[in-house]
């Protein structure tokens, strides 16, 4: 039987009972639920020092300011790597552009001159023996097994992918593409149908390869106005990325449109700029002056970048 409270007169419960007092029968131990562990120290805070109520200090990060592009790429090819592989140099830049908007498109490949730091393969797709075998030549692939051009769109509008598995680019002619319009529901989705704009739709087939095996990337704007621009892999060093966005924004600055209502000119163009790495936390905002073609600060001098980050305790 359960003592009675002598306050309300009933039943005491076991759990509110003391488990430490000598008197308790072991049934009453039993029936109460185990102590709570004691209550840690407080830690010291990431400062150094400590605080009554377990309150934190943080570490707050300050962003520095923009900083000239060259530096910025020495600092991004030095950082310690995060991953296994070799990891891809990104160019992100922020336009004041409206996709949505009419006349306030951008859209292109770009080519590398330094390459991409990675072979592409591309498939020769053309009704013309000749013109195959000058892509062919410069490093492009014929279709497996002989197969015609017709014979490749046939099998693209049945289903079967195997003639264009594993290919990163497909080069053809302008006279090809009313018969490869047929195949753009499976070459559209995986982004493999040719484009004029793109580069993979010319005449000379042998040139096209070249530039597309040599390193070319497809760029369009965002609906936010942002431009992802891959410039390269670490394993290329400073000097060759260096090459590579030094002429891709001198592309991208005669691929942007300069009339139209809304559209800014000039410096106002390029909004904001950074340089970052696969896999790494950390990106570079850089100086859009320095990136800006029509700048005389364009690709000029610069210390090296501070370390990103004051600590304070706050």
């Amino acid at each position: 039987m359960l003592p009675l409270c002598r306050a309300a007169s009933r039943p005491l419960l076991p759990s509110l009972l003391p488990s430490h007092l000598p008197s308790a029968s072991p049934l009453l131990h039993s029936l109460l639920p185990p102590a709570p562990p004691p209550r840690p120290l407080l830690r010291p805070s990431r400062a150094g020092g400590s605080r009554a109520g377990g309150s934190r200090s943080y570490k707050i990060l300050t962003r520095p300011p923009p900083g000239p592009v060259k530096p910025l790429i020495s600092a991004v090819v030095s950082t310690p790597p995060f991953a296994k592989f070799d990891e891809t140099v990104s160019l992100q830049l922020h336009v004041t552009l409206d996709p949505r908007k009419p006349n306030q498109n951008l859209r292109g490949s770009l080519r590398l001159p330094a390459g991409s730091g990675k072979e592409l393969r591309c498939l020769v797709l053309t009704a013309s023996d000749a013109a195959r075998a000058q892509g062919v030549a410069a490093g492009g692939e014929a279709p497996a097994d002989g197969l015609t051009l017709a014979e490749v769109v046939k099998k693209l509008q049945g289903g079967d992918l195997s003639p264009v598995a594993g290919v990163d680019r497909i080069i053809a002619q302008p006279g090809d593409m009313r018969l490869l319009a047929a195949a753009g529901k499976a070459l559209g989705p995986r982004g493999l149908m040719p484009n004029p704009k793109s580069g993979t739709v010319a005449e000379d087939l042998g040139r096209a390869v070249a530039d597309a095996r040599k390193g070319s990337v497809l760029v369009r704007v965002g609906k936010d106005g942002g431009i992802n621009v891959p410039v390269g892999k670490v394993s290329m060093g400073v000097d060759k990325i260096a090459a590579n966005v030094k002429s891709v924004m001198e592309q991208l600055n005669d691929l942007k449109p300069t009339e139209g209502k809304g559209i800014k000119t000039g410096s106002r163009f390029w909004v904001s700029a950074y340089l970052s790495r696969t896999m790494h936390p950390r990106s570079y905002e850089v100086d859009t002056q320095t990136l800006d073609p029509a700048s005389s600060r364009f690709f000029r001098g610069g210390e090296a970048p501070a370390d990103q980050g004051k600590e304070e305790a706050a």
